[in-house]
């Protein structure tokens, strides 16, 4: 006989079972971290950051965000595949912190933790996956990273940029003739 209280129960059990191929264990929270770099102020170095996001496939997640502590999270990237273990969902994580005793100077912490489908009967179904243990992808890390820093590396900045920021003084540009003769070491 099913009564109540004895339904609730083994709903209490099935519920996180049945949950199960949704939840995912928190994984590595470390990531690459830059040493350092000058930008003008932290709101510009949070807009490259969700700008580096969106250009590696990542979609930024408002609701999980913050503009104020300096964190920007994605939604899940899926890679589905046909066999199992081979599918695999991406979640980049970027950190933004100032450098202390550094004024306008930055670090970005990138974190890409990728969970592999380990369905063995429906492996291109989202809805039947069965994620595995997070690992850490330092390809990706390191593509935000740099991707966040080269925005600011700024080889044209002006000779006062760079002094304010403490940057050593620009490489001279090479002059090159546009095109009035003939090419530096040309022999006719």
């Amino acid at each position: 006989m099913h009564t109540p209280l004895r339904c609730l129960s083994h709903a209490l059990v099935l519920v996180p079972l049945l949950l199960g191929g949704c939840q995912s264990g928190s994984g590595d929270a470390t990531g690459l971290v830059s040493e350092g770099f000058p930008a003008p102020d932290k709101a510009l170095v949070y807009e490259a950051a969700m700008d580096a996001l969106r250009q590696q496939g990542f979609t930024p997640d408002s609701s999980a965000s913050s503009e104020t502590q300096g964190v920007i999270v994605s939604r899940y990237k899926l890679v589905l595949a046909p066999f199992s273990g081979q599918g695999y969902r991406d979640k980049a994580t970027i950190r933004i912190a100032d450098v202390v005793g550094r004024p306008s100077y930055y670090t970005v912490e990138a974190n890409v933790l990728r969970e592999p489908n380990m369905n063995l009967t429906e492996p291109s179904n989202p809805i039947a996956a069965e994620w595995g243990g997070p690992t850490r992808v330092n390809e990706h890390e390191n593509i935000l990273r740099t991707r966040v820093e080269m925005r600011f590396s700024a080889p044209g900045a002006s000779p006062a940029f760079r002094k304010s920021r403490g940057l050593a003084p620009a490489a001279p540009a090479r002059d090159f003739d546009q095109g009035t003769g003939p090419a530096p070491n040309f022999k006719r």
